[in-house]
């Protein structure tokens, strides 16, 4: 309904304006004149078929154009959302419509090139000073107005409340990234809370904590939890600089690594580890039941992890008891939400405290014997990940002559696997070696870190006689391919004269 005024307003302005129109493009002498407030205001004031018409209206009126701008004021209380229509009574309609934030003049929404145009915002946990600008679309340069003409006005039309639809509908208009995205994330905490306080489990709890998107809790913090979450973000990664971030029933933090997991080949964020044998909640040992509420918009459900079997099972709330092996709890990978984490006491066999150890079976052996079994099938990545797990210890004991008999069954039959061989002899002190499976990975498979390598042992005489211009060349081809560091390198060797 609001558009086919528009359309019908067009109409009338083109009437107004008469055989002015070329001179609205073309000429100095014959500016096209305002068009007529009370023609917005017909249109402004029609019902609207927007988010906005679930908001009271709170104000509307008219606002004289002063040097091309024309400006209202619209406060919001916490939480509230607000939805404005204006129109432009000036000769151009509006170059731009935009809604900016009082205090910090930063532009939150805004619409271009419009006669009427709408837009909608909202306030996140605290109130909101805003300011509606509209600025006459005189883009080309020409005087707004004869002397003595009216300079025209913008007339307008505010909806403010409490949203009574899921607040994202009251973002109208094109918005801008930062403030949308503060918004978002404020607006998801506050829901997240609320439905905390809602579904919040009943009783006392023994313990409470918010985990961020870097750490994991853990129960206690103690060799078994600490070996428990090393592990578990071992997974899939080249280094590992540490144990995970892992905090204790104490708040204190140690490590480096964000929790991550690897559950039947696919990565989950980890949110706690737990040693029910030994929970620090009084001697014997109780059954607890472990509560877990996501501090975000949208609800989520956890998965929980016994260790070692890994066999994932998903909900909010889990029961665990003394005779329980370690547990870890995880969820999606990409969830970058706080999560609430309640211990409570619930009904269920005692046990007498439990010493903490580190689990004597591997944690997650059957992946390593899945990748062995994927790899004698003919899949070479199966072997270049079996070698990672030998070279590393991780999940089997460590064994560096199985992990180049993997290593270089991957390497031999596909050269992007080379590039991971060749470290491994490098750091077996097969120096020659390395040289050798590097070179193939860049000959073969154009894999920019082997071509760096290669460059760096010509340039150092490691594993290979020095020459100059070899290492030259081989960091010419790492840098086209987009290595920075060899492009570097190149300029140095080129100062000096070396390899050209």
């Amino acid at each position: 309904m609001l558009w086919t005024w528009v359309k019908r307003i067009l109409l009338v302005g083109i009437t107004l304006l008469g055989g002015s129109c070329g001179a609205f493009i073309f000429g100095h002498d014959y500016d096209p004149l305002p068009l007529p407030a009370e023609h917005l205001r017909a249109a402004v004031d029609q019902p609207i078929d927007e988010p906005g018409e679930s908001l009271p209206r709170v104000d509307s009126g008219e606002v004289t154009m002063a040097e091309g701008r024309a400006p209202v004021e619209v406060s919001l209380d916490a939480g509230e959302c607000t939805f404005i229509v204006a129109g432009a009574a000036t000769a151009f309609g509006f170059g731009q419509l935009s809604l900016h934030d009082t205090a910090s003049r930063q532009t939150l929404v805004h619409t271009d090139a419009k006669r009427v145009g709408a837009l909608g915002w909202c306030a996140a946990d605290a109130p909101l000073e805003l300011t509606l600008w509209g600025t006459d679309g005189d883009d080309f340069g020409m005087r707004r107005t004869k002397d003595g003409d009216p300079p025209g006005s913008m007339v307008y039309r505010v909806h403010v409340g409490t949203p009574t639809e899921p607040w994202q509908r009251y973002i109208v208009g094109e918005a801008s990234g930062e403030p949308l995205a503060a918004l978002t994330q404020i607006r998801s905490e506050t829901a997240g809370e609320a439905r905390d306080a809602e579904n919040a489990p009943s009783g006392e709890p023994l313990f409470r904590v918010d985990v961020g998107v870097d750490a994991a809790i853990a129960l206690p913090r103690s060799p078994t939890t600490r070996w428990v979450a090393q592990a578990l973000g071992a997974v899939g990664r080249e280094t590992v600089e540490g144990d995970p971030h892992l905090e204790g029933e104490d708040r204190e933090s140690e490590g480096t690594e964000r929790p991550v997991a690897l559950v039947d080949h696919d990565h989950a964020r980890v949110l706690a580890v737990i040693d029910p044998t030994d929970l620090p909640f009084g001697d014997p040992v109780p059954c607890v039941r472990i509560h877990f509420s996501r501090l975000a918009e949208q609800g989520a459900m956890v998965g929980r992890l016994p260790i070692p079997s890994l066999e994932e099972t998903m909900d909010t709330e889990h029961r665990l008891c003394p005779t329980d092996p370690p547990t870890a709890f995880v969820t999606t990978a990409d969830d970058a939400a706080a999560w609430r984490i309640r211990v409570l006491r619930t009904e269920g066999p005692t046990r007498a405290r439990a010493p903490s150890a580190v689990p004597s079976e591997p944690l997650v052996a059957h992946i390593h014997r899945q990748a062995v079994a994927d790899c004698e099938a003919g899949d070479l990545g199966a072997c270049a990940e079996a070698s990672d797990h030998l070279a590393g210890g991780r999940f089997v004991p460590r064994d560096t002559d199985a992990a180049k008999r993997y290593g270089d069954r991957a390497c031999r039959g596909a050269a992007s696997h080379c590039g991971a061989y060749g470290k491994l002899l490098r750091d077996t002190g097969d120096q020659a070696g390395a040289v050798r499976a590097w070179q193939r990975a860049c000959d073969d498979a154009n894999v920019e870190n082997a071509c760096a390598a290669v460059g760096e042992m010509h340039r150092l005489g490691i594993g290979t006689p020095f020459d100059a211009l070899a290492a030259r060349n081989a960091y010419d081809r790492a840098c086209r391919f987009g290595h920075q560091r060899s492009c570097a390198r190149i300029e140095t060797m080129d100062l000096l004269h070396l390899g050209t």
